[in-house]
């Protein structure tokens, strides 16, 4: 601040004893900090100027939920797991120790659609071979990101960028999490720390992370990833910690391993499936709406003006959008209509119901036919009288 309002020693009596207590002098006052808002990276999960914490065990899925969190910032779309949530387009530093990025990170990278040029990473070995120096948080780090100005600094895992053992001594972890702390709020990037978590259920989560309490009591959001006990298939991601705000609603996914036999020949279909004119022709032969802007040029105006096809911000305005369920109320909901489809009580009943149906059709036109034939004899009677 440039300027701090100060109080001369204001003598105060306490109610505890009759000494005289003094308050002021050159300490900051409060009355001069102007509240601010809370800046977001990804909104209600991941705060600008903050470190944060993403753990779990091993194998959970860690890697596939950050690559996506770092895909919606190097691009400035949502993330597939929070799309309602905005998000602070920017460069991405990883620092990792244990994915080799031709083999986990950039696959992981390239299947979350991540705009890979603005994604960089630094392995300790690869610092050490370009610049002879160990890379540990603190000057090595902060040097690369005044070269980057990263929006988002993801580390994996922080042990292997600590100056000594920092398991055995907290205060080498509480050091470093300050200094990222403070370069963090300073520069406003937002730093994301991957940690292993000790798999135990029923365990406090702030004594489940890898390390030591000193994560915890840091970071200012910690989210926790897990499997589902009743369907280890399925992760779960709960927002244990919040300091700035109101905790997030937990989420479930599912993660598929997808092998491409011919990677480049599909890689090639798509682009030519995202054409402008290729797009227009399929909008032209299934009728949905194409999210590919230029395909307008080659669409007819009735499309285009069209309010199904294309409506306008005021209809939008006053539209519903389908929400997503999620993965345990979807599958309830699957389960029940299930069991009402193959059940023999349910079939019986709809048997009859489709007889009735049948039946009532056949009496109606039958009946029709009845009253036509009437009709048209009494006009014959009228007219043979006439």
């Amino acid at each position: 601040m440039d300027s701090l309002s100060y109080f001369p020693l204001i003598p105060a009596t306490t109610t505890a004893s009759a000494a005289t207590v003094y308050h002021g002098g050159m300490i900051p006052c409060l009355r001069d900090v102007e509240p601010v808002n809370t800046q977001w990276l990804v909104t209600g999960y991941f705060p600008m100027g903050a470190v944060s914490v993403v753990a779990g065990p091993g194998g959970v899925g860690k890697g596939v939920f950050m690559a996506d969190v770092a895909a919606a910032v190097t691009t400035g779309r949502p993330t597939m797991l929070f799309p309602d949530a905005a998000v602070t387009q920017g460069n991405v530093l990883v620092l990792t120790s244990e994915d080799d990025p031709g083999m986990s990170l950039a696959p992981r990278m390239i299947a979350a659609e991540a705009d890979t040029r603005r994604v960089f990473y630094v392995t300790p070995s690869w610092y050490w071979q370009q610049r002879k120096k160990k890379l540990v948080i603190g000057a090595s780090l902060f040097e690369l990101i005044d070269e980057l100005h990263p929006a988002l600094v993801i580390i994996d895992p922080l042990r292997s960028f600590l100056e000594g053992n920092a398991a055995a001594n907290g205060d080498v972890m509480r050091g470093a999490l300050d200094m990222l702390q403070e370069k963090a709020s300073t520069d406003q990037f937002s730093v994301v720390i991957v940690s292993h978590m000790v798999k135990k259920a029923g365990d406090d989560a702030r004594m489940l992370l890898a390390g030591s309490g000193e994560l915890w009591n840091a970071a200012r959001s910690v989210t926790i990833l897990g499997r589902l006990p009743k369907d280890e298939s399925i992760t779960y991601v709960t927002q244990e910690k919040l300091n700035v705000g109101t905790k997030a609603r937990s989420i479930l996914f599912r993660t598929q391993t997808v092998s491409v036999k011919n990677k480049a020949g599909a890689e090639a279909f798509i682009n030519f499936l995202c054409r402008p004119d290729i797009s227009a022709a399929n909008l032209d032969y299934i009728g949905y709406s194409t999210p590919e802007t230029a395909a307008k040029e080659y669409l007819d105006e009735e499309v285009i003006s069209s309010p199904v096809s294309y409506p306008d911000d005021e209809t939008l305005a006053r539209s519903e959008s389908f929400a997503e369920l999620g993965v345990e109320a979807t599958q309830t909901m699957n389960d029940l209509w299930l069991s009402v489809k193959t059940s023999t009580a349910n079939t019986t009943t709809y048997l009859i119901l489709t007889l009735v149906a049948i039946a009532a059709v056949a009496a109606f036109f039958i009946i029709s036919g009845i009253v036509k034939r009437r009709k048209k004899a009494r006009r014959c009677r009228k007219w043979k009288q006439a």
